[in-house]
């Protein structure tokens, strides 16, 4: 019986180890640093109000995946409606953002010069082959200037922390569901049809929080005869012998454990430097200490309510408000709340090294309080405490040749044979939930078949073109 042992316990290594535990052929183990399982896919309680973290809502383009999740579940899947609005000059407008809400919002002459600045780019790209490199170019092609400065500009740079002129197109082709102002006319004006991405009205939730899932499937795993190893901080890792050793340290004492093979779920970045440590490779060295992640405070705003707004989440694009989203646990379950209270989770994202950084949690929640007061949901005498959660690399930050620099690296790892990087962090891909469980069955048949990394590291172009709905 082969040995596997995950570093990590997200819903990509769970759902791999599911896969793999149901089959009786391998003994598994996995190391987890919190002291519970889900990764970003968990809930936490505060002052008797669950919260996820930001909003874990249940899609997918794969009914395999959908049907895992309801198996799971059971009786605790549940369906919500799907609404957002956007809080922009000082109002909320519903968001996806229609053609009229254009008009209402910013006028008579800001939609005719959205218009006017559409025709222009339409115009421009029948006669010269437009860019399609960075974000920007991504959009400013599809929606023209105009709206890319009224609506995307402030957002994007808010929430990656750099000028979107250098992030990659990747993230506004896996992340902008509407296809362009050109088609949002054609469905306004000529009734085309909406993609399904942006006429979903309904998202599945579990009864409890998004951590109940990551739970239940812990749980199947441990029936199954598998092992996970709670706050167990891994530290380093050794080739030889056709075995892999880890160590880690777990109640404060260090750990060893031998593997046939390893799974890591952890970033990209830090599995490659504990490789590094016993192979230096100062041009491997080189590019991940290119790669950079998104961080976030957490910050949750415990309301004198029974409820903040109708809507599953908000987005705040613009710069004098310093969270970027907002989501209210209650509209997506209204049990794990109590009647008299709300929560709502605001998302602050940084990079390390910039202003926020070096904020202490205290000071980003007197700055989220205030900042909250501004859309009106709520009085100061409403917040009745608030506590703060800081998260590091929750996403990959796509700058504009980082495909190139992640083969790259890929193709290095491909070298330790019995080793196997995936997920989020760990492939340094952009996707959501139901995209980690599909990539974590994929990867499970990817071992009972025998395949070497560089097999598996093949699948990175069909991830990449994953789709993220929010």
């Amino acid at each position: 019986m082969k040995k596997i042992t995950i570093i990590g316990a997200g819903i990509t290594a769970l759902s791999t180890a599911y896969k793999l535990a149901l089959t009786k052929n391998y003994e598994i183990t996995i190391l987890e640093k919190d002291n519970i399982v889900g990764g970003l896919a968990k809930s936490i309680n505060i002052d008797d109000c669950v919260s996820d973290l930001g909003p874990h809502r249940i899609f997918s383009h794969y009914p395999e995946v959908l049907n895992f999740i309801k198996q799971i579940a059971g009786d605790e899947f549940i369906y919500i409606p799907r609404k957002s609005k956007i809080f922009i000059k000082n109002r909320f407008v519903e968001y996806p953002i229609k053609t009229n809400e254009i008009l209402k919002t910013f006028g008579v002459s800001a939609s005719a010069k959205s218009f006017f600045s559409f025709l222009t780019q339409k115009f421009k790209n029948v006669f010269s082959k437009t860019a399609q490199d960075s974000y920007s170019d991504y959009i400013k092609n599809r929606f023209g200037n105009y709206l890319y400065d009224l609506l995307f500009y402030q957002y994007t740079k808010k929430v990656w922390g750099i000028e979107p002129d250098n992030i990659s197109s990747d993230v506004a082709r896996t992340r902008v569901s509407a296809g362009g102002l050109g088609t949002v006319i054609k469905q306004k004006i000529l009734g085309e049809s909406c993609s399904d991405m942006t006429t979903v009205k309904n998202l599945g939730y579990v009864k409890g929080g998004i951590g109940r899932l990551s739970l239940k499937i812990a749980d199947e795993i441990v029936r199954q005869g598998s092992k996970i190893i709670l706050s167990a901080d891994f530290q380093n890792i050794d080739f030889s012998y056709n075995k892999i050793t880890l160590n880690f340290k777990h109640t404060g004492i260090l750990g060893e454990i031998q593997s046939d093979i390893c799974i890591s779920t952890i970033p990209i970045t830090n599995l490659t430097s504990k490789i590094l440590i016993k192979n230096p490779n100062s041009e491997i060295l080189k590019i991940i200490n290119s790669f950079r992640y998104i961080n976030a405070v957490f910050v949750f705003l415990i309301i004198n309510k029974n409820r903040i707004s109708e809507d599953s989440w908000l987005y705040f694009p613009e710069s004098d408000i310093i969270f970027n989203r907002g989501y209210e646990s209650k509209n997506f379950d209204s049990t794990i709340v109590p009647k008299d209270k709300s929560v709502i989770c605001l998302e602050v994202t940084y990079l390390k090294g910039d202003e926020i950084n070096s904020q202490s949690n205290d000071d980003i929640t007197k700055r989220v309080k205030e900042d909250f007061l501004k859309t009106k949901l709520v009085n100061r005498d409403d917040i009745m405490s608030a506590y703060a959660l800081r998260v590091e690399n929750i996403y990959p930050l796509y700058e504009i040749d980082y495909f190139s620099k992640l083969k790259y690296v890929l193709n290095y790892l491909s070298q330790y044979e019995n080793l196997y990087t995936a997920g989020r962090q760990g492939l340094f891909n952009h996707n959501n939930m139901d995209h980690c469980i599909y990539m974590g069955s994929k990867l499970a048949d990817s071992i009972m078949k025998s395949e070497k990394p560089n097999q598996w590291y093949k699948n990175i172009d069909e991830f990449r073109n994953f789709k993220i709905i929010d």
